[in-house]
Protein backbone atom coordinates (compact mmCIF):
# COMPACT_ATOMS: atom_id res chain seq x y z
CA UNK A 1 0.00 0.00 0.00
CA UNK A 2 1.12 3.54 -0.61
CA UNK A 3 0.10 6.45 1.63
CA UNK A 4 0.66 9.20 -0.92
CA UNK A 5 -0.03 12.17 1.36
CA UNK A 6 2.54 11.06 3.95
CA UNK A 7 5.05 9.43 1.55
CA UNK A 8 4.75 6.05 3.23
CA UNK A 9 5.14 2.61 1.74
CA UNK A 10 3.06 0.31 3.91
CA UNK A 11 4.22 -3.30 3.87
CA UNK A 12 1.89 -5.57 5.84
CA UNK A 13 2.29 -9.25 6.59
CA UNK A 14 0.44 -11.60 8.92
CA UNK A 15 3.02 -12.75 11.45
CA UNK A 16 2.11 -16.43 11.57
CA UNK A 17 5.69 -17.54 12.03
CA UNK A 18 9.29 -16.43 11.63
CA UNK A 19 9.30 -17.34 7.93
CA UNK A 20 6.49 -14.86 7.18
CA UNK A 21 8.18 -12.14 9.21
CA UNK A 22 11.56 -12.71 7.53
CA UNK A 23 9.79 -12.51 4.16
CA UNK A 24 8.33 -9.12 5.10
CA UNK A 25 11.76 -7.81 6.09
CA UNK A 26 13.32 -9.04 2.84
CA UNK A 27 10.53 -7.56 0.72
CA UNK A 28 10.87 -4.14 2.30
CA UNK A 29 14.66 -4.12 2.16
CA UNK A 30 14.62 -5.16 -1.50
CA UNK A 31 12.05 -2.51 -2.33
CA UNK A 32 14.25 0.16 -0.75
CA UNK A 33 17.27 -1.12 -2.70
CA UNK A 34 15.34 -1.04 -5.97
CA UNK A 35 13.93 2.40 -5.23
CA UNK A 36 17.39 3.80 -4.68
CA UNK A 37 19.31 1.90 -7.37
CA UNK A 38 16.90 1.17 -10.23
CA UNK A 39 15.49 4.11 -12.22
CA UNK A 40 12.90 1.89 -13.93
CA UNK A 41 11.51 0.80 -10.56
CA UNK A 42 11.29 4.43 -9.36
CA UNK A 43 9.53 5.38 -12.60
CA UNK A 44 7.08 2.52 -12.13
CA UNK A 45 6.23 3.62 -8.58
CA UNK A 46 6.01 7.26 -9.69
CA UNK A 47 3.57 6.16 -12.41
CA UNK A 48 1.37 4.43 -9.83
CA UNK A 49 1.39 7.49 -7.58
CA UNK A 50 0.77 9.85 -10.52
CA UNK A 51 -2.47 8.02 -11.35
CA UNK A 52 -3.86 9.25 -8.03
CA UNK A 53 -1.95 12.53 -7.76
CA UNK A 54 -1.29 13.92 -11.24
CA UNK A 55 1.67 16.28 -11.29
CA UNK A 56 3.30 14.77 -8.20
CA UNK A 57 7.02 15.54 -7.90
CA UNK A 58 9.12 12.97 -9.78
CA UNK A 59 11.36 12.67 -6.69
CA UNK A 60 8.36 11.67 -4.56
CA UNK A 61 9.28 7.99 -4.38
CA UNK A 62 12.86 8.73 -3.32
CA UNK A 63 11.87 10.48 -0.09
CA UNK A 64 9.51 8.04 1.58
CA UNK A 65 9.28 6.02 4.74
CA UNK A 66 8.91 2.26 4.72
CA UNK A 67 6.45 0.98 7.31
CA UNK A 68 6.88 -2.66 8.27
CA UNK A 69 3.56 -3.77 9.75
CA UNK A 70 3.07 -7.15 11.35
CA UNK A 71 -0.41 -8.44 12.09
CA UNK A 72 -0.46 -10.91 14.98
CA UNK A 73 -2.81 -12.24 17.64
CA UNK A 74 0.12 -12.61 20.06
CA UNK A 75 -0.45 -10.38 23.12
CA UNK A 76 2.09 -7.96 24.57
CA UNK A 77 4.47 -5.38 23.18
CA UNK A 78 5.70 -5.48 19.60
CA UNK A 79 9.01 -6.99 20.70
CA UNK A 80 7.11 -9.80 22.41
CA UNK A 81 5.57 -10.79 19.06
CA UNK A 82 9.00 -11.63 17.57
CA UNK A 83 11.51 -14.36 18.28
CA UNK A 84 15.14 -13.38 18.84
CA UNK A 85 16.30 -14.30 15.29
CA UNK A 86 13.51 -12.10 13.89
CA UNK A 87 14.59 -9.19 16.08
CA UNK A 88 18.18 -9.54 14.89
CA UNK A 89 17.04 -9.68 11.25
CA UNK A 90 14.77 -6.67 11.79
CA UNK A 91 17.68 -4.61 13.11
CA UNK A 92 19.85 -5.52 10.10
CA UNK A 93 17.11 -4.67 7.60
CA UNK A 94 16.25 -1.39 9.32
CA UNK A 95 19.92 -0.39 9.17
CA UNK A 96 20.04 -1.33 5.48
CA UNK A 97 16.95 0.76 4.66
CA UNK A 98 18.21 3.72 6.67
CA UNK A 99 21.54 3.52 4.84
CA UNK A 100 19.60 4.28 1.63
CA UNK A 101 18.24 7.50 3.18
CA UNK A 102 14.68 6.29 3.67
CA UNK A 103 12.73 6.50 6.87
CA UNK A 104 11.64 3.32 8.62
CA UNK A 105 8.77 2.66 10.98
CA UNK A 106 7.71 -0.61 12.52
CA UNK A 107 4.25 -1.33 13.85
CA UNK A 108 2.02 -4.16 14.84
CA UNK A 109 -1.68 -4.79 14.31
CA UNK A 110 -3.39 -6.94 16.90
CA UNK A 111 -5.67 -9.55 15.37
CA UNK A 112 -8.68 -10.83 17.23
CA UNK A 113 -8.69 -14.52 18.03
CA UNK A 114 -10.96 -14.96 14.98
CA UNK A 115 -8.53 -13.07 12.69
CA UNK A 116 -7.28 -16.09 10.80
Amino acid sequence: LIDIDNRRFLCIKKGKDSQHIFHLFEQVDNSAKLMRLEPKFRQHVHGLVSKHRPGVDDKWAEQGTYVLAIATAKPGDFVDALFLPSLIALEAHVESILSRNFGVAVCRFVLSSQGK
